[in-house]
């Protein structure tokens, strides 16, 4: 095993360096701010007397209302950095390349990618920002977002940090260019979001308004985040075989460990792919209406002559079903079907930024 460990060791360098006062900076700047959230929670902080002393510009931020919900917004997104920190440092000892691979590294480094995505919704929302109260707000599909400008300065350096922290530990025979290739595509997602944003938010249409540019803006977002997948993958996949060889050359029982990693990570990205596939393909769920009364107690499965779907055409279907289920369950779903996605992303982060 110390043999093992040894050669992973010298298969890898410890850090590249050249970043590492911004990386400790924000690390205490993510503990400074949960231990403010931490004094919000309990009451500690006096909002109200802060807000009629300071003023000025700050009155909005300093707001009783306000300025608890930011800092805990605030001390959520450090957390959020301190965990992808710990993460990336644990995934880079010896001891835990030797057990998880470096792969899964790998993997984290590409999903790391996409924090240029909040940096992308950053600068966009810094466009918006009322300078006289600090605050960012526009609407989305019926949502008011709001962003405080400490918000957003901690969303841009917690992402770059990631960026930076992802990178600090390199993999085995690492090619600078793919990891290049995942921030490309990971800046195109951010342009393509950042588009379909000001789309959604302008007041005035966009030459990427129309309904061919939509759907060709969101094919675009949808095959880099397929091509990001397939560098993920083959990466992760490269780099398990380039461990086990080097695990087989030293003790043979970490080299089956490695292949048994190797085979492992194979079935979990490609099953899900096979099995999505064939159900969106070649296999059809029978399904029936389940009646229950208000307690949920089964009374009846309701299936008609024995049928337990009926298969109609779209154009079978009165309107008014479509629209009812667009403005109440699924919106987007018979507008833009090509554009459509039933987790919206953007009532997601409206839950999280309704401060004001």
């Amino acid at each position: 095993m110390h043999n093992a460990i040894i050669s992973l060791s010298r298969a890898y360098p410890a850090t590249k360096p050249g970043a590492d006062g911004f990386l400790k900076a924000t690390r205490v700047l993510a503990i400074l701010s949960g231990l403010v959230g931490l004094l919000s929670l309990r009451g500690a902080i006096p909002w109200a007397v802060l807000q009629q002393h300071i003023g000025g510009p700050f009155t909005i931020l300093l707001n009783p209302t306000v300025g608890p919900k930011t800092t805990l917004l605030f001390a959520g997104i450090g957390a959020l950095y301190l965990a992808v920190r710990a993460a990336v440092w644990l995934l880079s000892r010896s001891w835990a390349r030797l057990i998880f691979g470096s792969a899964t590294l790998g993997i984290l480094r590409h999903l790391s990618s996409l924090a240029w995505v909040p940096i992308g919704i950053v600068f966009y929302a810094l466009t918006r920002l009322n300078p006289s109260r600090l605050v960012s707000a526009f609407v989305v599909q019926g949502d008011a977002i709001f962003l405080t400008l400490p918000t957003l300065v901690a969303m841009l350096v917690f992402a770059f940090a990631t960026l930076v922290a992802a990178r600090q530990y390199p993999l085995p025979h690492e090619q600078p260019s793919r990891i290049g290739r995942a921030d490309l595509l990971a800046i195109i997602i951010t342009l393509c979001a950042g588009i379909a944003l000001d789309r959604m938010t302008a007041e005035q249409p966009r030459p990427w308004s129309g309904s061919f540019a939509r759907i060709f803006i969101a094919q675009i977002a949808l095959v880099s985040i397929a091509v990001l997948f397939v560098l993920m993958v083959v990466g992760a996949l490269r780099t398990d075989w380039a461990e086990m060889r080097i695990l087989w050359s030293q003790w043979r029982v970490f080299g089956v460990l490695g292949t048994i990693r190797l085979a492992t990570r194979f079935a979990l990205f490609v099953v899900p792919v096979v099995l999505g596939v064939w159900l969106a393909t070649g296999y059809h769920l029978n399904s029936a209406s389940i009646i229950q009364d208000r307690t949920g107690t089964l009374l009846t499965v309701y299936h008609p002559y024995g049928a337990y779907r009926f298969e109609v055409r779209d154009a079978d279907i009165s309107p008014w079903a479509f629209k009812a289920v667009e403005s109440i369950e699924d919106p987007g779903l018979g507008a833009s079907p090509a554009t459509h996605m039933p987790i919206n992303p953007v009532r997601i982060g409206g839950i999280f930024t309704g401060a004001i």
